[in-house]
């Protein structure tokens, strides 16, 4: 009954999937913060004085606003397949092809960078 109803009013349903995503949007980032407040504990605990020229936490608000931004996007992009919008998502998928690759790169300079103060 309630796939019916979503299937003829497909507006409902990208309302739906976007407030959907908001909430998980809002869940993941601050789930993104605890855990790299963990992180950051331990590499002070570990690297002592040497991680404390290190600002971590601008490095933290820049990765959760990614998480959030990011997992926003993606249920944006899903509410606009439900509504038929084939223009937008074609041309919003484009540059996200390339997201993979940056975050894999972020992920190695940031690893590379914690690494490097704490030798």
């Amino acid at each position: 009954m309630l796939s019916a109803w979503l299937d003829n009013n497909p507006e409902m349903a990208a309302v739906l999937i976007a407030l959907s995503g908001l909430v998980l949007a809002v869940i993941l980032a601050r789930v993104a913060e605890r855990v790299l407040l963990r992180l950051e504990t331990l590499l002070r605990r570990r690297a002592g004085g040497r991680i404390e020229q290190v600002d971590l936490g601008a490095l933290r608000r820049i990765l959760r606003h990614l998480v959030y931004y990011g997992t926003l996007l993606v249920f944006l992009l899903l509410a606009l397949q439900t509504l038929g919008i084939s223009v937008v998502t074609e041309w919003l998928a484009l540059p996200l092809q390339y997201v993979p690759q940056l975050i894999l790169g972020g992920l190695i300079i940031l690893s590379g960078y914690l690494l490097a103060a704490l030798a």
